[in-house]
């Protein structure tokens, strides 16, 4: 909902954002999403120039103590929201909210991995249920682990669980990556096997009750840090798209890669070189690959999104700086009409003779084509974590966010909005 808004203009309160656009000679029609604003359609930017950006709270859940962070966000058809979150001592929580904020349950799941268990996404089966990938790292001679496992939503109890222990590589980090659906008898997780001299990629498919249909190498590669993620998302054409850490040689620096693999057999289709490693990977409703990367500079943040074809080619690209003393990774979404949205948790400088640290909630949002349209900042207590919140837009462009704050989960709804005079 949009207080007091007139016309256009591109004055918002967060740094402006620089963009390129490799799309000459692109042949995408309309459907692709493409198009510029014309005389008596909506304007581009949501709020004019004599007017504040503003995101207004319209619900918040606040939840138990004892939690680190918010792994994964999804929202239902129905507008229900399923949060797998990590807590304290490797327990893994799983909570379900009505659209309005409301809680339906709690539960943890008790996955068998122990102290040192660590949730990396949750996704939802065509069927309701819950389903969840996990690692163990390694610990002394102890291999790590990787583990798949269902989750039954009505009866609540874990329905199948699929425990994979990797050959100890002292050199490498094997870890469990992102998972996918590609349809209700078909999941697939990423993952990373290390082997001697360096690292393997590789796919795993299930069927809808956990039984092991594909296990494939995909890529090898020199080793890369545990720290990095392994982004998993189902392509339109039914291919799985992943992204992640990338290096050619043990002294090289880890950069990263966009690559596309083809079901059944996951043969690589493409790989596309990026020069800093993805904190996020999405696909809109037109099929289109939404990359975001960040760096970091001197009290500044710059987040990098990034809107390809199918085929690989860049179409644009878009650098948004943010003020900011701290780095931590950013979320992605896709609202209804396939406007791309970001949000980082920021930490201003500070200013001379104050102590307080303000962490802030930033928040920009472009059009399908890459051009900005909002941009809002508030105050917003977030716990400093690697991975300190995530993001979905529901059908009205509301944007909920869920992070942790004082160890307590949060989740809370913000409308955009413009303060005029």
């Amino acid at each position: 909902m949009l207080a007091g808004c007139a016309e256009p203009t591109t004055s918002l309160d967060t740094t402006p954002a620089t963009g390129s656009s490799t799309s000459a000679g692109d042949d995408s029609t309309s459907s692709e999403g493409e198009g510029d604003t014309t005389d008596g359609e909506t304007p581009l930017e949501l709020c004019p120039a004599e007017c504040t950006p503003l995101l207004l709270p319209s619900w918040t859940y606040e939840g138990p103590p004892n939690h680190y962070t918010v792994v994964e966000m999804l929202r239902s058809p129905d507008g229900a929201l399923t949060l797998g979150t990590q807590q304290l001592h490797g327990v893994i929580g799983l909570t379900r909210l009505s659209a309005d904020g409301g809680l339906e349950w709690a539960v943890n799941p008790g996955l068998p991995c122990g102290a040192d268990c660590r949730l990396v996404d949750v996704v939802l089966h065509p069927s309701g249920d819950v389903l969840l990938s996990a690692s163990a790292p390694a610990n002394g001679l102890i291999p790590a682990r990787s583990l798949v496992a269902r989750w039954d939503a009505s009866a609540r109890t874990i329905r199948w669980i699929r425990d994979v222990t990797f050959g100890y590589v002292p050199s490498a980090s094997s870890r469990a990556g992102e998972l996918v659906v590609l349809d209700d008898d078909r999941i697939v997780q990423s993952r990373v096997r290390g082997v001697e001299g360096g690292e393997v990629l590789e796919v795993l498919e299930l069927n809808a009750e956990g039984d092991v249909r594909t296990l494939r190498p995909v890529i090898g590669q020199s080793p890369t840090d545990a720290g990095w993620p392994l982004l998993a998302q189902p392509g339109q054409g039914g291919e799985l798209l992943l992204g992640h850490a990338s290096r050619d040689e043990d002294s090289d620096p880890i950069r990263a890669a966009s690559s596309r693999l083809l079901p059944p057999n996951y043969a690589l289709l493409t790989q596309q070189p990026l020069p800093i490693v993805l904190d996020d990977l999405r696909v809109d409703s037109a099929g289109r690959r939404l990359e975001l990367a960040r760096s970091d500079g001197n009290e500044t943040i710059t987040l990098q999104v990034t809107s390809r074809r199918s085929s690989d080619p860049e179409r644009w690209t878009i650098s948004q700086p943010m003020l900011s003393t701290a780095n931590t990774r950013a979320a992605l979404a896709v609202g209804p009409d396939d406007d791309v949205y970001v949000a980082a948790r920021t930490t201003p400088r500070i200013a001379p003779g104050e102590t307080e640290i303000v962490v802030s909630l930033d928040v920009a949002r472009w059009t399908a084509d890459g051009q900005l349209r909002f941009g809002a900042t508030r105050p917003f207590p977030m716990m400093a974590t690697p991975d300190p919140l995530e993001l979905v837009v529901d059908e009205d462009d509301g944007l909920i966010v869920g992070t942790v704050v004082g160890g307590d989960l949060r989740v809370e709804r913000f409308e955009q909005a413009c303060a005029c005079d």
